[in-house]
C-alpha cells in the first residue's frame, strides 16, 4: 500500500496552529478514519522539517529515519493518509527540493496551503512580532521592513518549482466548510467524516491582533525593560480596552491607501500562476480590499 503523504505547509498567519491543535487532540479519532497525525514536537512537525535546512545537514539522516518510522507506524494502524504539518515548510531556509524528493520516494505527496488577504496577513504578522515576548519589535511598520511576502512567492514558488501536487485553499471563513477551518482542512484532504471531529479542549490559540493605536502604544512600551509578567498584564489591559469600545480603535489603519494598493498589486501579478492550484470553487474576492473581512 503506497501511503498518501499530506504536507500542510501553512502558511504563517492562516490558522495553522489551530488546525495542528485540533489534529493533535483528535489523533486517535483520525486513526479510526485511516488518517495518521503524530507530531514530532508539541502539536506540529517543526523540528523535523528544520532538519531539511541546508545548515542542518547533520540532522538530516535522523529526520529521514523518523519520517520513515512514522510511515511504518501509520501502516501498522491501517492509515493510508499521513499528515505532516509545519509552517516551516513555507520558509526560505528549507531545502524544499530535497524535502519533496525524499517524501516522494516513500509515498505519493500532496501539498496544502491556505492563503489570506495580503493586507490582513501583513498586519497580523506585524502585530505578532510586536506582541511577541521574544522579538518585542520597537520600530514602526513600513513596506520596506514589512518582513513578510504578501505575494506568497517565496513560500509557494519553491513548491511549484518541484512539480508538487499543490492545492491552495482560501483563508476565508465564508468559503470554509461549515465555516470552520478544521472541517475545511479535513474535507480538503478527503476525510469522509470531516464534520465529526471533537472540538473539546481546542482553545483559541491567541487573542488576535491589537488595533493599530494600541499596538503602537505597545511598540513604544517595548523599548522599556519590563518583566515578561508585567508586559503580559499590560497587553491584557490593552485587550480589555478593545473589548469595552472596539469602534474607538479599529477605525484607524496601519497602512495607507497607496501602501495597500502596492501590496495588492504584488499578489495580483502572481494570481495567474496560482489559479491552476486553487481548489474548486475558490472565490478570489476575499483577496481584494473590498473583500476584506
Amino acid at each position: 500500500m503506497t501511503p498518501e503523504i499530506i504536507l500542510h505547509i501553512g502558511v504563517h498567519k492562516t490558522g495553522s496552529t489551530h488546525i495542528q491543535v485540533a489534529l493533535t487532540r483528535n489523533s486517535d479519532w483520525l486513526i479510526r478514519q485511516g488518517i495518521y497525525y503524530k507530531p514530532s514536537d508539541g502539536v506540529a512537525h517543526h523540528s523535523l522539517i528544520q532538519s531539511f535546512a541546508d545548515t542542518k545537514s547533520d540532522d538530516l539522516e535522523s529526520a529521514k529515519i523518523k519520517i520513515s518510522n512514522m510511515i511504518k507506524d501509520a501502516g501498522s494502524k491501517d492509515c493510508k493518509k499521513i499528515i505532516i504539518s509545519s509552517e516551516v515548510m513555507s520558509e526560505s531556509h528549507i531545502n524544499i527540493e530535497k524535502l519533496h524528493k525524499f517524501i516522494s520516494e516513500i509515498g505519493s505527496v500532496s501539498v496544502y496551503s491556505y492563503i489570506r488577504n495580503p493586507v490582513d496577513q501583513l498586519i497580523s504578522a506585524y502585530n505578532q512580532i510586536v506582541r511577541d515576548n521574544v522579538h518585542r519589535r520597537t520600530f514602526g511598520f513600513t513596506l520596506k521592513n514589512k518582513g513578510y511576502d504578501p505575494s506568497y512567492k517565496s513560500m509557494l514558488f519553491p513548491w511549484i518549482d518541484t512539480g508538487a501536487q499543490l492545492k491552495i485553499l482560501p483563508y476565508d471563513k465564508n468559503q470554509w466548510i461549515l465555516n470552520d477551518i478544521v472541517s475545511d482542512f479535513l474535507f480538503s484532504i478527503g476525510a469522509s467524516k470531516y464534520d465529526q471531529y471533537s472540538k473539546e479542549n481546542i482553545v483559541k490559540t491567541s487573542n488576535g491582533s491589537l488595533p493599530y493605536p494600541l499596538l503602537d502604544v505597545l511598540r513604544l512600551v517595548n523599548k522599556i525593560e519590563i518583566s515578561e509578567n508585567e508586559r503580559d498584564n499590560f497587553i491584557q489591559g490593552l485587550y480589555e480596552l478593545v473589548e469595552k469600545n472596539p469602534e474607538r480603535y479599529f477605525k484607524y489603519e496601519i497602512m495607507t491607501k497607496s501602501e495597500k494598493s502596492e501590496v495588492y498589486k504584488e499578489l495580483n501579478d502572481l494570481l495567474p500562476t496560482y489559479r491552476k492550484y486553487f481548489r474548486d470553487g475558490f472565490n478570489e474576492y476575499f483577496l481584494t480590499e473590498d473583500g476584506r473581512n
